[in-house]
């Protein structure tokens, strides 16, 4: 049925009838259920599986001289947090100092720059045991709102290196970044509460 503000699609099948071996569906009835305006959810089956990206941004050069001083990485533009969902959180990059062996620290934190409320802390990620060769930095995590309200605002991935001088690299070939994915409802997550 198709109105001036709900279109709803079922698709029926048994299986493949052909001896082609790829299945797009393979499914008796499943439902799919978009609700933008209301609630930006997206239902499969009556189960809230998120409306996906909601906020990402990229970086194209490197971060110099980074030392025990907390420093700006990177800042995720400003969204809407709604009350009563649940979002991942992924956060990629290469990093080296000229210390072998040490770590980089890095922290989430509300807004811009580096003295917002922090939202996700300690993620202490080791460097190489050989200086000034670049390691991956791979977090994800869930954040979710069960503050009673909306919260809009751009979140900053923050970090320091604990010894020697480090550089977060980054080029046009090898981009580091973070997106932001709305998962679906809080109550179906475990993740770190954000005000």
């Amino acid at each position: 049925s198709v109105n001036t503000r709900v279109s709803g699609i079922e698709m029926f099948g048994g299986g493949p009838t052909t001896t082609d071996t790829s299945i797009l569906i393979d499914a008796d009835r499943v439902n799919f259920n978009h609700d933008v305006e209301v609630s930006d959810q997206l239902t499969v089956n009556s189960i809230d599986v998120g409306a996906g990206l909601r906020a990402c941004i990229d970086l194209q050069s490197n971060i110099t001289g980074i030392t025990a001083t907390e420093v700006t990485l990177m800042t995720v533009p400003s969204m809407t947090y709604k009350n009563g969902r649940a979002y991942r959180v992924h956060l990629w990059g290469l990093a080296n100092s000229t210390t072998a062996s040490t770590y980089f620290l890095y922290r989430l934190r509300k807004g811009t720059g580096t003295g917002g409320t922090i939202y996700k802390d300690q993620m202490r990620v080791p460097v190489l045991s050989t200086a000034s060769t670049n390691s991956a930095v791979d977090l994800t995590f869930i954040l979710v709102n069960t503050s009673g309200a909306d919260i809009t605002t751009a979140v900053t991935w923050t970090g320091s290196c604990a010894a020697g001088t480090g550089i977060f690299a980054a080029s046009a070939g090898n981009r580091a970044h973070a997106t932001v994915e709305d998962v679906g409802l809080s109550a179906d997550w475990v993740g770190q509460p954000i005000s």
